[in-house]
Order: structure tokens, then sequence, then C-alpha cells
């Protein structure tokens, strides 16, 4: 191969005919399919969760919410802010609140319209002016100062870190002991930094590579 030199992709072939393979063309014997019920909502309390509907659905396996999360319920890159599952609230549209595995892909989709999902619609920030009025100002500033005391005072876990940093930021702005509670509460549940969810046409997951998830669903 050459500067300049015009290469053939080895799948360019497959593509032109419409023979590839993508991930939704593939297939394994016993697999589940899988759809997520998503938030129609930027911004909402969730009062309900009833996935009774979806579960009696045919060739349905399995219908996953937040309390079937074991253990931690937040993941995340530097800081486990981003729920697995929305619970409480869901902060941006199309935010996952369910999943769903069944047989078939029709029977995943059609049982995901099943769930039903009760909410409280709340106002959005959509402003930048708007922020100064509400209490993710406060959040916001917890979340810098938790950095800064981070680097600070060297390592510390858990909620010790985010009681440290309430209180400094606490005393910069004036909170009150209330104030401070809700901040660092909130932090805790990753409401301070917004979302942006990035949707995939499709995944394809093998069990040996799976720690354990879909042998569970199985079960």
């Amino acid at each position: 191969m050459r500067v300049g030199e015009s290469v053939q992709r080895s799948d360019g072939p497959a593509k032109v005919r419409g023979d590839f393979a993508y991930s939704s063309d593939l297939h394994a014997e016993g697999m589940l399919w899988g759809a997520t019920v998503r938030s129609p909502h930027p911004y909402a309390r969730i009062l309900s969760i009833d996935a009774s509907g979806a579960r009696a659905m045919p060739g349905v396996r399995a219908v996953l919410t937040h309390e079937d999360v074991p253990g931690q319920k937040l993941y995340g890159l530097e800081i486990q802010d981003q729920p697995v599952l929305a619970h409480d609230v869901v902060r941006y549209w199309g935010e996952a609140v369910a999943l769903i595995a069944a047989d078939h892909p029709e029977q995943a989709r059609r049982a995901a319209e099943k769930v039903r999902v009760d909410y409280e619609v709340l106002q959005p920030i959509t402003e930048a002016e708007l922020v100064h009025a509400t209490r993710y100002e406060q959040v916001r500033s917890l979340a810098d100062a938790f950095r800064r005391v981070g680097l600070a005072a060297g390592p510390c876990a858990g909620a010790a870190c985010v009681i440290r940093a309430a209180g400094v930021i606490g005393n910069e702005l004036g909170w009150s002991a209330a104030q401070r509670v809700d901040a660092a509460r909130e932090f805790v549940r990753g409401a301070w930094l917004g979302r942006a969810p990035i949707l995939t046409h499709s995944g394809w997951a093998q069990e040996e590579m799976a720690s354990g998830a879909l042998r569970g669903l199985r079960n």
C-alpha cells in the first residue's frame, strides 16, 4: 500500500451487497433480545413503576428496574454518579427506566410498551440565568469543592469526602446546615451533572464475556 493508492476495504463488497452482518443480525442459540423503557420527559419525578403487564407478556424472561440493580446503583468513569436505571427522578429525555429481556425482539418491544411509569413532570433548567435561582448552583459548587477537597486534603472515602466538601463550600457561600445536607444528598445522587443520552441501534453480548448477567436473566 502506498500513499494516494485506493485500497479496497475488506468489508466493502459485503456491505454493498447488503450481506454484511451487523450486531442486530447476529444470532446465537438460546439468546435473548432486549428493549429499553425510556423517559419521555427531560425532567420528572418517578412516582411509580408498574411492570406487571410486561412480565405477563408471552416470551418475556425478565423485566428489570432500579430495584433489581444489586449493590451500587450508580456508575461512571471518574465519579460514580450516573444511575444504571433511573430512580426517584429522570434527568434527560430518553433516560433508561426499565429493561426487558424476551425470546423475540417484537416480544421485547411490545412488553416495553406495557410498562406503566407514573411521572410528575418538573420544569427543566434550560437557561443559564435560571441556574442561579435554583439548588443546582449549590450542588455544582459542591462538585467543585469535592475535587478541591480531594486534591488538597489527600484521599478520603465516600461520605467523608462529601461531608467535608459540603462544609468547605458551605462556609464559602454561607449555607445553613439544612442546605449543606440537601446539597450533599443531591451530589451523591448525581443530580449536579447534566446528561445527554447516546442512543445505539443495537448491542451484542456473549455470555462468556458478561459477568453472569445473561445467565441470571435466564434463571
